[in-house]
């Protein structure tokens, strides 16, 4: 071929990534082939103008790897075993965006670098400002599988440099990061009852059924084991106080105080769901189950895993609109006359929510001693104490509070023309059988009131 054709052929191929004016020279000789004057020489020079074109993003990820159920890792900068790097070679500092999306498993950050705006959730979010500061958060944020997931997961990372630069429009990155999850035996649990408590009069005529839908939560006795809902699990439910109070119903088989079952989860929640409580008439108090699972370790490392729940079902008195109770108080004075006083006063129940409470005022109480007879002169003086005491039972399963009345009879004897007033108040946050101890004081009114006999008003 001649010169001329071997030039037509030629290709001029920039720098990688170089954008700009490219100089090329042109140097030609003609050797003094021909004629006189010996050789001839030409230069020439000429510029290429190379244009820019929008570079996409490149990412530097770790190594697919292999983690146990549950496991975390921390990214460890631009170098160790989790490395991240996203890079871009004509971004000149612009405004990038960055995009992850874990198919199992999440991302979390302690510390927000500025100028960076983070949008999503940890399992799919977006960092939107420039490279360095995406790279600051992502190389050393930790990474933690899906819980309970077991299997191969895609994490995917995808580069945004919206535009910057050249032409093209914005360009994307993408990478894929492959996490592997081994499974890790998980121990079973127990739901029990949100209310563990029956009405004495509703276990006389149905029992407690456990896992009845009318009852929802506030009855439930379900296993949960997360990774055995294929394999046989072992379950027993040992009634603590047999022999004394009651047995369970299941399944068609009555008048039985321990349950063994060995079947997959689903199957032994369904009898579950059988399953009644009774006990004899007029047995109150509470009632202690103890409930044992093993999921005999079919899955995953670690061998069996096993749990032991108790919990208490209490049978309580019916409700009633109100009790009427009598109190003794004692009150220990000298010097006083003889006489008699009375006084009533009221307490109500408050239930709340799952906790009754009670809460007792008493409003200023007198007492009026009218003398009845003629002592010789002595003088009272200092204030007596009272203590009271109120012992009583309330059902969670009020829906209103009952009222109760409370009359106090004080006597006394050789007490001359005076008064006494009480005053003092109480609140008790009791759970079933409630006991209130209340102390106040009883002052008299004149401060010295004479009398013939020192007593004592009982």
């Amino acid at each position: 071929p001649t010169t001329n054709q071997l030039l037509a052929s030629m290709v001029f191929t920039p720098t990688l990534n170089f954008f700009g004016n490219a100089s090329l020279s042109v140097n030609i000789s003609d050797q003094g082939v021909f004629g006189s004057g010996g050789g001839q020489f030409i230069h020439a020079t000429t510029v290429i103008i190379v244009n820019s074109v929008n570079d996409a993003p490149l990412f530097v990820i770790p190594a697919d790897v292999t983690l146990v159920e549950d496991a975390s890792v921390v990214f460890t900068g631009n170098t160790g075993l989790y490395p991240f790097i996203m890079s871009d070679v004509d971004d000149f500092g612009g405004e990038m965006q960055l995009e992850v999306l874990c198919e199992a498993g999440t991302f979390t950050q302690v510390n927000m670098p500025e100028d960076l705006v983070y949008s999503g959730h940890s399992g799919h979010f977006t960092l939107t400002g420039n490279k360095t500061r995406i790279n600051e958060w992502m190389q050393t944020a930790t990474f933690t599988t899906g819980t309970d997931f077991v299997g191969t997961a895609n994490i995917t990372f995808t580069g945004n440099d919206k535009g910057n630069t050249g032409s093209g429009g914005p360009k994307e990155g993408i990478t894929i990061w492959l996490v592997t999850t081994t499974a890790v035996n998980d121990a079973p649990y127990v739901k029990t009852p949100v209310k563990p408590y029956i009405d004495i009069e509703d276990m006389y005529k149905e029992g407690y059924r456990f896992n009845a839908p009318k009852y929802g939560e506030d009855h439930q006795l379900v296993i949960v084991d997360v990774d055995s809902a294929n394999y046989i699990i072992d379950v027993t439910i040992t009634l603590e106080t047999y022999g004394l109070s009651g047995s369970f119903d299941i399944d068609n088989t009555v008048n039985t105080l321990f349950i063994s079952l060995s079947l997959p989860v689903a199957q032994i929640n369904a009898k579950l769901e059988t399953l009644v409580f009774r006990t004899p008439w007029n047995t109150l108090g509470p009632q202690q189950f103890t409930v044992t699972v093993s999921d005999n370790g079919y899955f995953g490392t670690g061998g069996t895993k096993s749990a032991t729940t108790s919990f208490n079902i209490t049978v309580i008195p019916p409700y009633t609109e109100s009790t009427s109770q009598t109190v003794t108080e004692t009150l220990s004075q000298s010097d006083l006359g003889k006489g008699t006083a009375t006084f009533t006063d009221t307490a109500t129940v408050v239930p709340v929510t799952e906790t009754p409470s009670l809460t007792h005022s008493f409003a200023p109480i007198t007492l009026t001693f009218t003398n009845s007879d003629t002592p010789t002169h002595a003088h009272l003086t200092g204030t007596a104490s009272l203590t009271e005491s109120v012992s009583f039972t309330v059902p969670k399963t009020v829906s209103k509070a009952p009222t109760e009345s409370l009359t106090k009879t004080t006597s006394a004897t050789n007490m001359p023309t005076g008064s006494a007033t009480f005053t003092g108040s109480q609140t008790l946050s009791p759970l079933d059988a409630l006991t209130a101890s209340h102390t106040g004081s009883l002052s008299t009114s004149p401060s010295a009131m004479e009398s013939a006999t020192p007593s004592t008003i009982s």
